[in-house]
C-alpha cells in the first residue's frame, strides 16, 4: 500500500527509513553473484535477476528450498549386459555420465546438482568396480532422494546401496570371513574420520555385516545364514549389533556431526574450517535430526561464506559445466567427457575410494594446461554468432529484460578468461 503525498512530506524520516530498509533487504549485486558461484554452476543472466530483489536470508532459503529429489532428464536407455557384456557395459557407462552432465547443465536447481556431485565424492564409488551403470544410476538417484533431506535417512540407506555394497567388497562377506573393508571405510571416510575409532570397532562393524549382500536384479540382499548374531564391542558399547544398530551407535555421538559440516564447509566456504563455527553448527544438525536443507541454510549464512570470495577452486566438473550454462553452448557429450578426463575428473569414476582430489590439486602439472585448453576454447560472449545459413549476429544479445550483471562481475571475458578467477569461486 503506498503512502499519501502529505504523509511523506509531513515525515520525511519515515521515507528515509523505508528506503533505507529496501537497500538492506536486496543483496549487493557481489553478493548475488558470489551465492550463485558457490552454491551452483557459475550465474546465469536470469538466475542472477531473480536474487538481485532478494536479501541474503531469502536468496539463500530459495536455493535450499528449491533443491529437487528427482532429475528433470529422461533416464538413460541402458543395453543388456547378457550378450557382448563388455562393449555394452563401456557403452552404459558412457550414457550415464552424459545423462548426469546434461542434468547438471539443464537443471533448474543447480544446487541439486552440486549436493549430488558432493554425496557422490563423499559417499565414494567407481563404476568400474562394480561394473554396473544400472546400480551406479540408482546410487545417484538415491543420493538426489536423500542427500537433500536427512542425514541419518541417507546413511542408513548407503549401507544398503548394492554399488557400494560391491564397490567396498561387502557383498561377499561371510560370518566366517568378515570382510572389513566396509566397515574401515564407512568409520573413516563416510562418518567419524581418521582417529576417532579403533581397530576393535572396525571389526565389530565388519561383523554385523556380515551376510549383507547384492541380489541378482541389484537389489539388497540378506544371506541369514551369513549373519554374525554374536555380541560385538563397538564405540564402548557390547551388544549383538546389527548394521543398523552399527549406525545408529555412530549418529548418537558428537563426533560424525563435525565430521560431515567440516566435509560441507569444505566443499562450500573454505579450505580452512573454523572450530568453533563447525561445532556450533554440527551441535544443531544433530540436535535437529541430521536435517540436511537446515544446515544448508545456517551454514550459507555464516559470515565466513560471505566473505570467503574466490577462495574455493572449481573442479574439473564444475568449470566445465559453469562455462557450457553460461555460454549456452551445444552439448557435446563425448566432447565433454575427454576435456574432463584431460582435466582428471570424470563422473562416477573417482580415483580411489577417498574421492578427488580438491582445493590447489586441481591446478598441477596436466591438469592445469588442460584447463587453460578448455578455456581457450570457449566461444566469448562478445564474439559473433554463425548460423548454418552463414548469417552472424551477436552472441551477447539480451533475452530477458532487468538490470545487466555489471561489467566487473562478468565472467567470460578475455581479461577474466586469462586470469586466476577462471579457476575460482
Amino acid at each position: 500500500m503506498s503512502l499519501p503525498d502529505s504523509v511523506l512530506l509531513r515525515f520525511p524520516l519515515l521515507l528515509l527509513v523505508l528506503c533505507t530498509s529496501c537497500s538492506v533487504l536486496a543483496m549487493a549485486p557481489e553478493d548475488a553473484v558470489h551465492l550463485l558461484k558457490r552454491t551452483g554452476f557459475g550465474v546465469t543472466e536470469t538466475e542472477y535477476q531473480a536474487m538481485l530483489p532478494l536479501s541474503r536470508e531469502e536468496g539463500v532459503a530459495q536455493l535450499v528450498n528449491g533443491m529437487k529429489q528427482l532429475p528433470v532428464s529422461r533416464a538413460p536407455g541402458f543395453l543388456p549386459t547378457d550378450k557382448n557384456a563388455g562393449r555394452n557395459r563401456g557403452i552404459n557407462a558412457g550414457r550415464l555420465t552424459s545423462w548426469w552432465l546434461r542434468e547438471m547443465i539443464r537443471t533448474p536447481s543447480p544446487l541439486t546438482e552440486r549436493m549430488t556431485l558432493f554425496w557422490h565424492g563423499h559417499f565414494t564409488s567407481d563404476i568400474r568396480k562394480v561394473n554396473s551403470a544400472l546400480l551406479m544410476f540408482r546410487q545417484n538417484l538415491l543420493f538426489r532422494r536423500l542427500g537433500t533431506t536427512r542425514f541419518d535417512d541417507l546413511l542408513h540407506a548407503v549401507i544398503r546401496d548394492g554399488a557400494m555394497l560391491k564397490y567396498l567388497d561387502n557383498a561377499n562377506s561371510r560370518k566366517a570371513d568378515p570382510n572389513e573393508n566396509f566397515a574401515r571405510e564407512l568409520l573413516e571416510l563416510f562418518t567419524l574420520g581418521e582417529g576417532n575409532y579403533e581397530e576393535q570397532d572396525v571389526v565389530a562393524a565388519a561383523r554385523s555385516f556380515a551376510g549383507w549382500g547384492v541380489a541378482r536384479d541389484g537389489g539388497f540382499l540378506l544371506r541369514t545364514g551369513q549373519v554374525d548374531s554374536g555380541t560385538k564391542r563397538f564405540l564402548g558399547v557390547e551388544k549383538n549389533f546389527s548394521p543398523d544398530d552399527i549406525v545408529a551407535e555412530i549418529l548418537r555421538g558428537d563426533t560424525v556431526g563435525v565430521f560431515v559440516v567440516g566435509a560441507l564447509w569444505t566443499a562450500f566456504v573454505s579450505p580452512d574450517p573454523v572450530p568453533a563455527e563447525v561445532a556450533r553448527l554440527a551441535t544443531d544438525f544433530r540436535q535437529q535430526g541430521y536435517d540436511i536443507k537446515r544446515l544448508l541454510k545456517a551454514l550459507f549464512m555464516t559470515e565466513a561464506f560471505w566473505s570467503s570470495r574466490d577462495q574455493l577452486v572449481r573442479s574439473p566438473v564444475e568449470l566445465v559445466v559453469s562455462s557450457y550454462r553460461q555460454l549456452g553452448a551445444d552439448l557435446k557429450p563425448r566432447q565433454i567427457r575427454q576435456q574432463l578426463a584431460a582435466m582428471g575428473q570424470i563422473p562416477f569414476r573417482p580415483p580411489d575410494v577417498s574421492g578427488w582430489p580438491a582445493g590447489a590439486d586441481w591446478l598441477k602439472g596436466d591438469w592445469l594446461l588442460a584447463r587453460e585448453n578448455f578455456l581457450s576454447t570457449l566461444p566469448l560472449p562478445d564474439e559473433p554468432v554463425v548460423n548454418e545459413n552463414g548469417e552472424s549476429f551477436p552472441r551477447s544479445a539480451r533475452q530477458t529484460p532487468g538490470p545487466e550483471m555489471p561489467f566487473t562481475l562478468q565472467p567470460y571475458t578475455s581479461v577474466w578468461l586469462n586470469s586466476p578467477l577462471a579457476n575460482l569461486k
